[in-house]
């Protein structure tokens, strides 16, 4: 999908509202405007900003001569009064003699011969200068454009052809038999397509990988502005269009056959996308079946728009063309680590000596080359691209009257002719061909300089993997309404959308969760307001994080959202989700993980206390949640899960260091449990092999606290069955003579109205758990017949003389209970009670 609006409230910031408001309509043609498959005059901007300065109140330029110079060495700092360093000046040719109004992009092709040629793309087509003599550059032609004039255009070279697209509208590919060049008799001659293929319309880039022969368009409207990709090994005669638009617009691209680090894809043609604010990286050896192996954002982006892989394919060198204009910074070039296609990492951004834009760069024997608007050429050569470090070994100052944050200078530069001589675009001033003295430069490191190729960077990596999650989302018939993201501490790392409809879209992405990172929040937001089911079409969307369902729907309207999180300790890797919630409402674990985690199951049998927590949910899974709290921190947690699906978690648990509780609670965040009125959902929860919690109708919640009771001293005389709620009246005045047969589970609540009269001869076999108001002469009697058993605000059972079980969400372990009937205050019942569990109980 077009993604232009913002840049079209830009522009008008940028250059004046007037500017835009002036084009009248063979001016909107110009820029695609009549092309039915561009959806509004926003479409036609995207380039605007992008890429050029005003067309049509150009900024003012410095004042020089542009005539064709003999060879300059650079010295004292200039080079025909040009700034420089480590750069000669070989030869000018002006603007003025391609009589053009501006340029824009450049390439290079050398014929088997040896002779060499600039391609210069111009406002009104592509010239083409010999510079076999460097210093005597030889002006041949000019071949117009197909359609109309436009300030986009781009070439690359294949198999002895040129291949040219523009943002004109209708314009195409134009095909160039380069070979043409060799015998110009009449320069500056004016040349004619060889072949024309109209696969696309307006587009802004193209990209080929000449070791298959594959072009690959971008920026079309075509393909949603993703990849349009065709066969050109016979140039006029291409193969069939295929269609890669799962991340949408793509800027610019660098594709490749895989010789890198990721050994699994050894061989296998590889795409490194600038997708506007992503890199995303498609597996495109299948045309039929493109795969998308990672899109990765980074912090404070702005607009990203080109970049070029290293020699190794370990790294990705990019540039982000708004960073400078919103941000105030200086020029600002960005490294991506891509030894993982599937998960690269931001290793980090180089800043220059100026506020200048960067646009386009390339590298050539570990050096890159880079095109800087109003700062010229600048050359950088790597200290350690593991951290992003380079250091600027060379320039060439094309525009000196300013090296501000403006959209002049020099667009492009190619570096790749034999002869090192390197030839650059100026878009108000013409064709440099510069010769720096630093080509046999050393290849570039990989990592620190001791660290041999293809080694992964000796920066250690995080103790803690990264989150796995998958988004899939099933379109409805109006799919470009459709969009989702992901936010770590309120920024987007990925985000997706440009769909076509009724399509099925997978991504697989890998979230940092270092320390201070594992809180995540996802929407999925339809612009529409009638979400993607069911209306029209039955879309769909879920969300797996570590291969557990996290979220699904489709019936969502304008937008839905959750959050969620990983808690990383030596026992446990699960997550945590309240629905609709933010992340201060999740219980946090500890800020950094374990040095040495240890798996989910551990290797050797559980030493400490053993807690196994089986759920089976109902047909609201998404509901149910769990957590186990000790010391008043969350150590364990669990859900929201798949309807009708079994979880069983083990955990070990450490209750020792006076922390010998822990607190399980289960959640329900409708408020109806799980059981039974959507399914039979329910729960267990053991410890050390014994049941201590089970139930599915608990309403909201249901809590019990277990603590390890085990004594340092064996009990010489232990209670076949102890009571874990012992007296909560102790004795103020100690024993002389301690009880031979110690409670082993001491009561965590205690009476808060102890006797203050305390007996002087202690009971040596005291009841555990006195009326909590006590009845001076208690009736022992059973409860009356059809009385009704009222706990928590709600009935639970009727009595009958019978045993009737119940299940609370209270621990009230007690031979006798007084209960007040329901309604009125009635004269209180005495009703017996037998433990059955920790929260059930037999009742008469």
């Amino acid at each position: 999908m077009w993604r232009c609006d913002c840049f079209v409230v830009l522009l008008a910031l940028s250059f004046g509202v007037a500017a835009v408001v002036a084009q009248d309509v063979n001016e909107w043609k110009e820029y695609g405007c009549d092309d039915p498959n561009v959806s509004g005059k926003a479409a036609c901007f995207c380039g605007f900003l992008s890429d050029a300065e005003n067309p049509i109140e150009s900024p003012p330029v410095a004042a020089m001569s542009f005539a064709a110079l003999a060879a300059t060495p650079c010295s004292g700092g200039s080079a025909g009064g040009y700034p420089c360093s480590n750069v000669a000046l070989q030869s000018v040719i002006p603007l003025s003699t391609f009589g053009s109004s501006s340029a824009n992009d450049i390439w290079g092709w050398t014929h088997s011969s040896g002779r060499e040629f600039a391609i210069i793309g111009l406002r009104d087509g592509t010239g083409f200068v010999e510079i076999t003599n460097p210093s005597s550059p030889v002006y041949l032609g000019k071949l117009e454009t197909h359609t109309f004039s436009s300030s986009w255009r781009d070439i690359k070279t294949y198999n002895d052809h040129a291949f040219i697209v523009s943002e004109a509208s209708g314009h195409g590919v134009q095909v160039f038999d380069l070979n043409d060049l060799l015998d110009v008799t009449n320069a500056p001659a004016t040349f004619s397509n060889t072949y024309h293929i109209n696969y696309v319309g307006s587009a802004h880039n193209i990209a080929i990988n000449e070791d298959t022969g594959f072009a690959y368009v971008v920026g079309a409207s075509q393909c949603s502005g993703g990849l349009a990709m065709f066969d050109i090994s016979n140039p006029t005669s291409p193969g069939p269009l295929r269609c890669f638009s799962g991340d949408g617009y793509t800027h610019d691209v660098h594709c490749v056959i895989y010789n890198g680090p990721d050994t699994p894809y050894l061989g296998r043609e590889i795409c490194f996308a600038s997708n506007e604010d992503t890199v995303t990286i498609v597996d495109v050896t299948d045309k039929l079946n493109p795969v998308q192996l990672s899109r990765n954002g980074y912090t404070n982006d702005g607009y990203t728009h080109q970049g070029w892989l290293t020699e190794d394919h370990t790294y990705f060198v990019f540039g982000d063309e708004t960073d400078e204009t919103g941000q105030g910074i200086d020029t600002k070039t960005l490294v991506f680590d891509v030894s993982n296609l599937n998960s690269p990492t931001y290793a980090g951004s180089h800043f220059g000596t100026s506020k200048a834009i960067d646009h386009n760069l390339y590298i050539r024997d570990g050096i890159t080359y880079l095109a800087s608007y109003r700062a010229g050429l600048r050359i950088l050569q790597p200290n350690n691209l593991a951290t992003a470090s380079f250091d600027e070994i060379g320039y060439f100052d094309i525009y000196p009257a300013s090296n501000s944050a403006n959209f002049n200078g020099a667009w492009s530069v190619y570096p790749f002719f034999e002869s090192g001589n390197v030839v650059v675009s100026g878009i108000e001033q013409g064709l440099f061909v510069l010769l720096p003295d630093i080509l046999a430069g050393p290849p570039e490191p990989t990592g620190t300089p001791t660290t041999p190729a293809p080694s992964i960077p000796t920066t250690p990596a995080p103790v803690s993997p990264c989150t796995n999650i998958r988004v899939e989302v099933l379109t409805d018939d109006w799919a470009y309404e459709t969009t989702w993201e992901i936010r770590v501490d309120d920024n987007v790392v990925e985000s997706g959308g440009g769909y076509s409809d009724f399509q099925t879209y997978v991504r697989d992405v890998c979230v940092d969760t270092s320390a201070g990172n594992n809180c995540f929040t996802f929407t999925i937001f339809d612009s529409y307001g009638d979400g993607i089911c069911c209306g029209y079409g039955n879309g769909a969307y879920t969300v797996d994080v570590n291969g557990v369902n996290f979220m699904s729907g489709g019936a969502f309207g304008a937008s839905e959202t959750d959050t969620f999180a990983t808690l990383r300790l030596p026992h446990l890797y699960t997550h945590v989700s309240t629905r609709g919630g933010t992340c201060a409402d999740l219980p946090s674990g500890p800020a950094t993980p374990s040095p040495t985690p240890e798996p989910t199951l551990p290797p050797a049998p559980c030493t400490q206390t053993e807690v196994q927590v089986e759920i089976s949910t109902d047909d609201w899974a998404l509901e149910t949640t769990w957590e186990i709290v000790v010391g008043g921190t969350t150590v364990a947690s669990g859900g929201p899960y798949s309807d009708f699906t079994t979880y069983t978690e083990f955990l070990c648990l450490d209750l020792s260091a006076g922390n010998d509780c822990f607190t399980f609670t289960i959640y329900d965040s409708y408020g109806d449990g799980i059981c039974c009125g959507y399914g039979n959902g329910a729960y267990t929860v053991d410890v050390n092999g014994v049941n201590f919690m089970s139930g599915g109708a608990f309403g909201s919640s249901e809590t019990d606290t277990y603590c390890d009771t085990t004594p340092t001293t064996p009990d010489p005389t232990p209670d076949p069955t102890p009571d874990p709620t012992p007296d909560p009246t102790p004795d103020p005045a100690p024993e002389s003579t301690p009880d031979p047969t110690p409670d082993p589970t001491p009561d965590p609540t205690p009476d808060p109205t102890p006797d203050p009269t305390p007996d002087p001869t202690p009971d040596p076999t005291p009841d555990p758990t006195p009326d909590p108001t006590p009845d001076p002469t208690p009736d022992p009697t059973p409860g009356t017949p059809g009385t009704q058993f009222y706990m928590e605000s709600r009935v639970v059972a009727n009595v009958n003389e019978a045993w009737t079980t119940v299940t609370t969400t209270q621990s009230y372990v007690a031979p006798v209970v007084v209960c007040t009937p329901k309604y009125g205050s009635g004269t209180p019942t005495v009703v017996r009670m037998q433990a059955v569990g920790t929260n059930s109980f037999d009742i008469r």
